[in-house]
């Protein structure tokens, strides 16, 4: 399933078709399914499997399907709470600040999205801020259900140290992801996704499973 990009080649056999396309929904459900028997609540795991299949169709595929894997691994070694009860406080009419409780990334990082849409809603404009929320995958997609919503919108969010500063060798600061996004009715929405680092840490690694340079 590639709405953008080019499949990459299986090998074929013979009378059997290699690959299998299937909507973004029915990939979608397949996630929410891997997430539910991992202990993950109903709500969090659509909300969270919804974001990786948009990813994927979006040809953002090391923050795609693959991270469903990651994710379970990190519930299993404790690192996630699929039980967690995301907290969304209310300090002011535009301003939402969310307590992901060390959820899934993805689930509190869509419920801090649709905060920030009722915020803006009621008061114009809306700010959340989240704290505990573990990784929270491509930041493409959130925009693109701002945008689908109607809005304009700026995604950005910390990550450990994991770039050198010019001359050297070990890593001091993060990549810093910054996301914006501005709607278009009727055409096509004026997105960016980008990071300060020369690539993705996943394609790095994907790379070196690969054995390719």
């Amino acid at each position: 399933m590639d709405a953008w990009g080019a499949a990459p080649e299986r090998r074929k056999r013979p009378g059997v078709d290699p690959l299998k396309r299937i909507s973004v929904e029915a990939a979608a459900d397949l996630a929410a399914r891997a997430f539910r028997n991992a202990g993950v609540g109903g709500r969090d795991a659509s909300s969270a499997a919804e974001i990786l299949a948009l990813a994927e169709a979006m040809g953002i595929r090391t923050h795609g399907l693959n991270r469903v894997r990651d994710y379970v691994t990190r519930i299993n070694a404790g690192g996630i709470d699929p039980a967690a009860e995301i907290l969304a406080l209310r300090p002011a009419p535009a301003l939402r600040h969310i307590d992901g409780k060390d959820g899934l990334g993805p689930a509190v990082a869509r419920r801090a999205l649709d905060e920030a849409i009722g915020a803006a809603r009621e008061a114009g404009i809306g700010a959340t801020f989240v704290r505990r929320a573990s990784h929270l995958g491509a930041l493409a997609p959130y925009l693109y259900i701002a945008a689908r919503a109607g809005f304009a919108a700026v995604v950005t969010t910390n990550t450990a140290p994991m770039i050198a500063p010019a001359g050297g060798r070990s890593p001091v600061v993060g990549n810093n992801p910054l996301g914006l996004v501005v709607p278009h009715p009727g055409g096509q929405h004026v997105l960016v996704d980008m990071a300060l680092s020369v690539a993705a840490r996943s394609r790095v690694r994907a790379a070196a499973s690969q054995g390719a340079p």
